[in-house]
């Protein structure tokens, strides 16, 4: 029997019973001490009152890692790494999307090929670089291998110990050309974490089959550290669920697992989405690493892939004295003198710090003005505008590989890719690019939803009906419990103002394929994925909280939290399981 006065409070507001950890009752005449040999026994109140304190220990060591970190991040790392992990070792190499090509400009960085390489190719305008001629043979024996593949029910690999045999050479060192304009035009940043893997595979001395998985593991390790701050940073909150339903998407745990610029790019997408949603949704102000990390991040994530950058600029929407830039006294003081009245100003000068901090607080409910922050306002314009900078200096290095993408269609249309013609049919004849753009999502629509969830590599093997069912249960309900967000940090035109970047964001998508990539004349707009778009999921789902106030709420009008938390992360669980089994049973057999 428990009584009020056992109860506690965990963080979460629900009540819990603490575990005895006091000592025993001393034995009576009726209750003699235990022998020795009794204490042995499996079965006797001391061997069962062990068990019982170790897992209390264990449950209360559990319960401060969750307490620090946030469930939302543990339940992450955990199913992010095993299934990061399992994706990475049965994926065959290279079959991850454009892997070839992405693994070709990760060597070629690791090695200080920082810019695109003008290469030889009878074909037309080439870029590419120097990959060592055991690697490059086990790259042709994976594109013949995934491109011609046998009729169902066969498994697509064809001899699985060609890749055993290939995989265990030694890294040569003789090298042999290799073709990748689409991946030449992506700058350094993206493939660091794969740069560092390729390094540390040859400081080992790993085959060519190591050095593939170790870099694959090194994109992995870095998409949970980068993610992991984001979920960090909201583990105070619901909409941490969110964010954690999104980065454990089946394709984005798969694309970790895989050799490709988009395992950084969306990490910090995720990451930079997530500071988004807690300093102007929710009104909370960052702390100095997430301060730190979102001013990077403005900078990194538009030169991994320019698709994103306005998603980084958003950075200056975002009050600022909701940046962690200082907490000091003074500060506190400064707000208040320049935001209240006369009498709120001589509460601040006669009390304490504490005070002074209080009275900050409720000055700045709006985010402070303009004028309090002094320089510090200058800092996020400041790296929008180094963002905004770096952007633009890198697309006009990388401008003229787009006169080659023509050779990555087939041979008819090879000369038929022009950026600079495309672009010019958008200026002179808007309509008909409007009326493509609708034939797109007439056509393919369907397709690209789909692929949101998961079109695993160039298997092209769309994750299972029952995967995609439970991410959009996921979905539902980390929409449904989502909190209430701030009205008045997320005013309505800010929040006017996030939607129309991510309404640009995904146009920005069509009209880069649509010059990059497209014929010129071509009825649609041809390449966009659906995994395109899961970089703006988490921010664009923010704005739709901050306009639906409908939540999910229990009998007693409450938003629960523990229920649904498990339902998120089983059916997570369910997404990802049923995606490996489908694409190991079928790639396999």
């Amino acid at each position: 029997m428990t009584t009020s006065a056992d109860r506690t409070t965990t963080d979460s507001g629900e009540e819990t019973t603490p575990t005895g950890n006091g000592p025993s009752p001393a034995p009576t005449l009726d209750q003699p001490a235990a022998s020795d040999n009794d204490a042995a026994q499996p079965n006797s109140p001391e061997a069962a009152e062990s068990r019982r304190t170790s897992r209390g220990t264990v449950g209360r060591l559990a319960q401060r890692i969750v307490t620090r970190f946030g469930a939302a991040t543990v339940a992450f790392t955990i199913l992010a790494t095993l299934f990061g992990a399992l994706f990475a070792v049965v994926t065959p190499p290279f079959w991850g999307h454009d892997e070839i090509t992405q693994f070709g400009r990760a060597y070629q960085v690791a090695h200080g090929g920082f810019l695109p390489e003008r290469i030889k190719d009878d074909r037309g305008i080439a870029y590419g670089g120097e990959v060592p001629v055991s690697i490059t043979a086990l790259m042709g024996y994976a594109l013949n291998d995934y491109t011609t593949n046998p009729e169902e029910p066969d498994e697509m690999v064809g001899d699985p110990d060609g890749y055993d045999r290939l995989g265990g050479a030694a890294v040569s060192s003789a090298t042999d050309q290799v073709w990748f304009t689409n991946t030449a035009a992506y700058s350094p940043v993206p493939y660091i974490p794969a740069s560092v893997g390729i390094r540390l595979a040859e400081l080992f001395g790993l085959n060519v089959g190591g050095m593939i998985l170790l870099t694959r593991l090194a994109g992995l390790l870095t998409y949970l550290a980068v993610v992991g701050v984001g979920l960090w940073a909201l583990r105070k909150h619901r909409v941490q669920w969110l964010a954690f339903t999104v980065a454990a998407l089946p394709i984005a745990v798969f694309q970790s697992g895989t050799v490709t610029a988009d395992t950084l790019t969306n990490a910090l997408a995720i990451m930079v989405s997530a500071l988004l949603v807690k300093a102007l949704f929710i009104g909370d102000r960052l702390g100095r690493i997430e301060t730190a990390a979102l001013l990077s991040a403005t900078i990194l994530l538009p030169i991994s892939k320019p698709t994103y950058v306005l998603l980084a600029m958003l950075i200056v929407v975002i009050p600022i004295h909701r940046f962690g830039f200082s907490r000091t006294a003074s500060d506190c003081l400064q707000v208040a003198r320049n935001n209240t009245a006369s009498d709120c100003l001589q509460v601040a000068r006669n009390n304490t710090a504490s005070d002074c901090l209080q009275v900050a607080r409720n000055s700045t409910e709006r985010g402070g003005s303009w004028s309090d922050a002094g320089w510090r306002r200058w800092i996020p314009l400041g790296f929008a505008a180094a963002g905004g900078l770096v952007f633009a200096a890198w697309m006009k290095v990388a401008a003229p590989t787009g006169d080659g993408m023509g050779l990555m269609r087939p041979q008819h249309q090879w000369n038929s890719v022009k950026p600079g013609e495309q672009l010019n049919g958008i200026l002179s004849d808007p309509l008909h690019f409007v009326n493509v753009f609708g034939e797109s999502i007439a056509l393919r629509d369907g397709r690209w939803f789909s692929q949101f969830f998961g079109e695993l590599g160039f298997s092209y093997i769309d994750v299972p009906a029952v995967s995609m069912l439970a991410c959009l249960l996921a979905f539902a309900v980390s929409v449904g419990i989502g909190d209430r967000m701030n009205q008045a940090t997320a005013t309505f035109r800010r929040t006017l103002i996030v939607a129309l970047t991510v309404a640009a964001s995904v146009a920005m998508i069509y009209v880069t394929l649509y010059m990059s990539f497209t014929p010129v004349g071509y009825y649609m707009i041809d390449g966009v994925q659906g995994r395109y778009f899961v970089p703006l999921a988490i921010i664009g789902l923010a704005v739709l909280l901050r306009w639906m106030p409908l939540r999910l709420t229990d009998s007693d009008g409450k938003t629960p939290t523990r229920g649904p938390a498990i339902t998120i992360v089983a059916a997570t669980a369910v997404a990802l399981i049923a995606a490996l089994w489908k694409y190991y049973s079928i790639v396999w057999g």
